[in-house]
């Protein structure tokens, strides 16, 4: 857009933006910027009620960077966030397992308490069965998280005996 454009000319000596929209020095100008927006967004509501927390639910590392720009790793490293869940949305656990693994290797050691899988129990037609949902929490617990979001609400309702009966 033109308003994007005019403000990679004044920051590069009048330059246009690289054409190739998968540009490393593009996408990681473009994705400063989302992460600034951030960093302002968090501070912004710090200021006014410190004890809120600012969660952000992103696509996995590195996709969610390559497609969004999301940046969930520097996000949590510069304070940005107090929670991040990424959409670790998998619908076998050998898959599941991989991701995670592959999520939690852009996890600095500090920030482990502040992230939260993302797990896929309803989308569309799409319903887990308990199995694999609790195949999916195990894993979260045996890697150490103490806990996780599930997308979406109507899955909560679905499962509603699974999630009572696992609360005790």
């Amino acid at each position: 857009d033109d308003y994007t454009i005019n403000l990679y000319k004044t920051e590069h000596n009048g330059n246009l933006p690289p054409s190739n929209v998968l540009d490393n020095a593009w996408m990681s100008w473009r994705a400063g910027k989302l992460t600034a927006f951030l960093a302002d967004l968090y501070q912004s509501v710090k200021k006014v009620k410190s004890n809120v927390k600012v969660a952000s639910a992103p696509s996995i590392h590195p996709w969610g960077y390559q497609n969004y720009l999301q940046d969930w790793p520097t996000w949590l490293k510069n304070g940005y966030v107090d929670i991040v869940i990424p959409q670790i949305y998998r619908y076998d656990i050998d898959s599941y397992k991989s991701t995670l693994a592959q999520q939690i290797n852009y996890l600095e050691p500090k920030d482990r308490s502040k992230f939260f899988p993302g797990v896929l129990i309803k989308n569309g037609t799409y319903d887990v069965d308990e199995t694999f949902l609790q195949k999916m929490i195990d894993e979260n617990r045996r890697q150490g998280f103490k806990g996780e979001s599930f997308w979406f609400y109507e899955g909560l309702a679905k499962h509603q005996a699974y999630f009572a009966a696992y609360g005790k």
